[in-house]
């Protein structure tokens, strides 16, 4: 993208298999489809000691905790009741022995939400948190929150066209609406570039197509493969040959 390769595209669509649609379906949604990520990396520096002279010591533990306290907490005061967002943590690291307060202890977590300004709000607010842990328990923190990728967010227009094309292929009855996802994909940057629409591919079979994403027993089903070209051949079609 940087070198030019999107410039002058007139339109883009993508989709991707999905294990949560039934094979034989197509799934596809007017705006927001899947949700953005960041990732954010907090260390804390206190001062460890023994455990019996706790008042000596400047421990790691307690901060983290409120830190994960206060995070919690922000899903419900910065995030609009008719929106979403997910704040949570997926590594945790604090302490080597039970006699020892722990001198420093790492969290490591995600953000993911659909609306890129809330994105950067919780961003702001997660950085006074962190600016408060250092003033409560006198230590101090490295903090780094990194956006991820965008949310995927399809053209309105395009997408009732990518539908339309979906249906030629698949039959209306088998074009579905689906629930938002809050997994990420990198098709986003794209469609903040160009105008266009991305898809789920049904692959869930009840077998190896219905497992998790990514995971080890994943395993598509080739049935998708032929109407799956056949909805990006005639997505492709039905663009050439509108006025859009």
């Amino acid at each position: 993208m940087e070198k030019g390769v999107l410039d002058g595209v007139d339109a883009i669509f993508g989709t991707h298999v999905f294990p949560t649609v039934p094979l034989g379906q197509a799934g596809i949604c007017e705006r927001e489809m899947m949700a953005g990520v960041d990732i954010f990396k907090l260390k804390i520096h206190g001062t460890g000691g023994h455990l019996s002279t706790p008042h000596k010591t400047r421990s790691a533990l307690y901060p983290a905790l409120e830190f994960m306290n206060q995070i919690s907490v922000l899903r419900t005061q910065a995030v609009d009741p008719f929106e979403t967002a997910i704040i949570d943590t997926g590594y945790f690291h604090c302490g080597t022995a039970e006699n020892i307060i722990p001198a420093e202890a790492e969290i490591i977590g995600n953000v993911r939400a659909y609306n890129d300004e809330l994105r950067a709000e919780i961003k702001r607010r997660m950085e006074k948190i962190v600016r408060g842990l250092e003033l409560a328990f006198e230590v101090t923190c490295d903090y780094e929150h990194h956006f991820g990728y965008d949310s995927l967010v399809n053209d309105p227009d395009m997408a009732k066209l990518y539908r339309t094309a979906c249906e030629e292929v698949f039959g209306a009855e088998n074009v579905i609406t689906p629930q938002p996802a809050m997994g990420s994909e990198d098709f986003a940057f794209y469609l903040k570039k160009v105008k266009g629409a991305f898809s789920w591919l049904g692959v869930g079979d009840g077998g190896t197509g219905s497992n998790g994403l990514h995971s080890g027993s994943f395993f598509a089903s080739e049935q998708a493969l032929l109407p799956g070209m056949q909805m990006m051949a005639n997505v492709a079609l039905c663009f050439l040959n509108s006025e859009a």
